[in-house]
């Protein structure tokens, strides 16, 4: 159990998950591809984390090593639908693993539409571990 944790919230939209991660104590970064998601995330006040205009399939603008953890809640998938999906899940996974901190962990909730998108995402999140 954590009191406090900074932490990374991939594909926020309107802030649901940041939300909780604010009641909960902790301090996180919400990143989404759509300014109108993130005006909804900090429309309220209660919302007390920080967001970037992002898109994950080119990485990730984070600071290598900051973040305790990192969250993506029904985002990764879409990676899955574009025609380089194989290269924006590497580029993904790689920012990933270059923000968390040693011995940091991802929960990643994910809705592959078939096999084949799973596996893809699979291999990207295991490349290079």
């Amino acid at each position: 159990q954590v009191s406090h944790a900074v932490l990374a919230d991939v594909g926020c939209g309107s802030g649901l998950s940041g939300r909780e991660l604010s009641a909960a104590g902790h301090t996180w970064v919400g990143l989404d591809i759509s300014s109108a998601m993130l005006k909804l995330a900090t429309a309220d006040h209660v919302c007390a984390g920080r967001v970037c205009l992002a898109d994950m399939a080119q990485g990730l603008p984070l600071r290598l090593g900051t973040f305790d953890g990192l969250v993506s809640i029904s985002a990764v998938q879409w990676l899955c639908a574009r025609p380089d999906s194989g290269a924006a899940l590497d580029r993904l996974f790689d920012a990933m693993r270059g923000c968390l901190k040693p011995q940091a962990c991802a929960a990643l909730q994910v809705y592959p539409e078939g096999r084949w998108w799973l596996l893809a995402v699979l291999a990207a999140a295991w490349q290079g571990c």
